[in-house]
């Protein structure tokens, strides 16, 4: 037997989410135009932001401001210095959340020049499908270390990073 709650619980979750019963689809306009270059974008319309808030706000937040006690980095102010840096590049190729999506690489591309337009400078180079594609074949043993050695890098050279916890 069902308790009364949870029956009022679930009459309630299957009205608001009918068609019918309740509003439950969210319209997700991008706040900038685009083409998309991906397949899968062209196929289901999928804007590189909305890509951005299926794929990294989940650790990046949607606001871009990382997690610092947890090692995810801000973008506002800091993705620009990786972008225009060859091994800044292969890195954000290989960051736990970019080397497990099943994206193509031409959306991959799509997704990254989104988030140096929304948080970086203006003098960046674009990610392309095929830089995507090549960087994405490239073995990298330890993605920490290589973050770690780049942005030592960096603050050797005068460049402001973010705290990064990890050892």
């Amino acid at each position: 037997m069902i308790s009364k709650p949870v029956c009022t619980l679930a009459i309630v979750l299957t009205t608001a989410m009918s068609p019918a019963g309740g509003s439950w689809a969210v319209d997700h306009q991008p706040t900038q135009p685009w083409q998309p270059t991906g397949a899968q974008n062209q196929k289901e319309g999928r804007s590189p932001e909305a890509s951005y808030l299926l794929h990294c706000s989940g650790c990046h937040r949607r606001d871009g401001t990382g997690v610092e006690h947890a090692g995810i980095p801000p973008f506002p102010g800091f993705i620009d210095k990786f972008f225009n840096d060859d091994a800044g590049r292969l890195y954000m190729m290989h960051v736990p959340g970019v080397a497990s999506t099943s994206l193509p690489s031409a959306e991959l591309a799509d997704l990254m020049n989104y988030v140096v337009d929304k948080w970086g400078g203006e003098n960046v180079t674009y990610f392309t499908e095929e830089e995507v594609r090549h960087l994405r074949s490239q073995h990298v043993d330890d993605v920490v270390a290589l973050r770690r050695a780049i942005t030592q890098r960096f603050e050797s050279e005068g460049i402001d990073m973010p705290s990064y916890p990890w050892p």
